[in-house]
Order: structure tokens, then sequence, then C-alpha cells
């Protein structure tokens, strides 16, 4: 198959830019970040500008097309798994892909206080944002929390339903896996999918932690002792701190009930907060 190419590098006054060829929808791949990757003081002076942090003293020299996606205080695109810039919202024809340079997400800012020499921040970083928009920082000169951009549409590839209301499906997707699409709207508080859950005992857990059900696993029951996996559609659910919807516990029935928690459109990802508080920002287990 034909790999489509959805932008061009065209000269602007900050130098080059990535520009959408054709309107593009939320969630789609744009390009990928790739380069040799090598300690912070390897960096050439050069290209000090054009460079990402991996992980600890590793960072990449961004030697593809990913290093022409300009800054803006509202970027149209984020960086994924996989170090794909991915487009967070609707992008039209002759509209420049961005993103955000000095974004720290809420996931992220519990590690810069335990940890804060492992965001380090360049001075030569430092610049003067003109991106117009009305959240603009002015000067982007250290990090700062943001929060998510929001759910990401994705077009769903595969439809197996698992819930008897038949409003949400598990889909394959190239960004984060299995995701849990909304096969129609969805209004605020609306109740949208009830899943029994299967309670394993207190001695049970040691055996369960070694296998690869430890990952859709999570403390159940008034006492948290127990273990319990959902049954279908809500396992599959990807994390957000600020999620489209939230859930319920039911102890004595052994099932879990899911709500929108804002107006959910036909084909968007369904997000929750693992923290079951939706303003919860206490660092996940991954």
């Amino acid at each position: 198959m034909e790999k489509i190419i959805f932008y061009e590098i065209k000269e602007t006054l900050e130098g080059k830019g990535l520009f959408a060829v054709c309107d593009v929808p939320a969630g789609q791949k744009i390009t990928q970040y790739s380069g040799s990757i090598v300690a912070y003081e390897e960096i050439p002076a050069h290209w000090i500008n054009h460079c990402m942090w991996m992980e600890t003293d590793r960072w990449m020299i961004i030697e593809s097309d990913g290093r022409y996606i300009n800054h803006s205080c509202s970027p149209n695109c984020e960086v994924v798994e996989g170090n794909y810039a991915v487009t967070t919202r609707d992008v039209k024809k002759g509209e420049q892909f961005t993103i955000i340079y000095n974004r720290l997400r809420p996931q992220d800012y519990y590690d810069y206080e335990k940890n804060p020499e492992a965001y380090q921040w360049d001075p030569r970083w430092t610049f003067e944002c003109h991106c117009g928009s009305p959240e603009c920082q002015g000067v982007i000169n250290k990090y700062k929390v943001i929060g998510n951009v929001g759910p990401v549409n994705f077009v769903p590839e595969t439809d197996t339903t698992y819930d008897s209301l038949n409003k949400t499906c598990i889909v394959q997707n190239s960004v984060t896996g299995r995701s849990v699409i909304a096969k129609c709207d969805i209004q605020k508080d609306e109740m949208f999918l009830k899943c029994p859950v299967l309670v394993f005992p207190e001695d049970q857990w040691p055996l369960i932690e070694q296998t690869a059900l430890f990952h859709y696993c999570f403390a159940w029951g008034e006492d948290g002792k127990l273990t319990g996996l959902i049954i279908g559609t809500g396992s599959f659910f990807n994390h957000s701190y600020t999620p489209n919807a939230i859930y319920k516990k039911n102890y004595p029935g052994h099932y879990m009930e899911f709500f929108a928690y804002t107006d959910i459109k036909k084909n968007q990802e369904i997000f929750i907060n693992y923290n079951c508080d939706p303003d919860d920002l206490s660092p996940v287990w991954f």
C-alpha cells in the first residue's frame, strides 16, 4: 500500500514548517520522530534545537521531517507512543501542524517534583512565542504543566461489541493499541455501558501478579483487599487526566457502570481516569 503523505515543508517566518496538503482528521499520524540517540553532552550545538528527550541522559537528534513541526501554545498535534506526531483535532488543508514544546503533562509533574534534574531546560531553547493563540505564553523558557488536549477521534477498524447497550466497540489503532470507541453520540451523564466483574480472593493476587492479567486487574471491595477483573469492553478504556467518562463500582452486584462525563460524539475515543475521581491527578502505575 502506498504511504500517504499528509504534509509539505514550507518556509515560514521562523524557518521551515509542516503544512497540511489536505484535510486531516483527528487521530491521524502525521510523521514519526527518528534519528540518532546520544547522551545530552554529545548533541552538536547546531542540533540543540532539534532534539527530543527519550529517557535519563538519552536524547534523540531529530533527523526526520518531525524537526520542522513548530511550536504553538494551542497545538493541533501531540507526540505519542512510538514518537509519532498525531493530530489532536481536525486540521484543515493549508494549516500548519504544531506541537507544544514545553508541555509537562499532569502525570509528569509528580515525577518532576521528585526528580527535577531529569527535566532540564537548556537556556538555548528559550524563545519568544508569536503563535497568536489566546493561550500564548509569550516567552517559552521553562516546562509548564498543561492538561491533556482531550479525547481524540478514531475511525473504528474493527467492531467487536460486548455490551448489551451496543453503544461502544473495541478497536485496534496504531496509536495506543486497543481503544473503546463510541458507536453513536452519547449524552453527558448517560450510562452507556455495564460490565460484570470477576472477583478473585485476596490469596490469589500473588498468582495474578505473575500473569498478563496484572495489567487489567484492580482493587475491589470496600476494603480493597479483593481483586477485580472487568469482563468485556470495560477492560479496554485508556487512561486520561481529562476523561470524558466516569465509572461506578457496585460491590454487592459485582459489576461496574460507565457514564458519560461530557457529551461524547460518534467515533470518539472514550477515556476514564484510572484513579476513579475524574479530577484526581495522582500518578498512575505506568
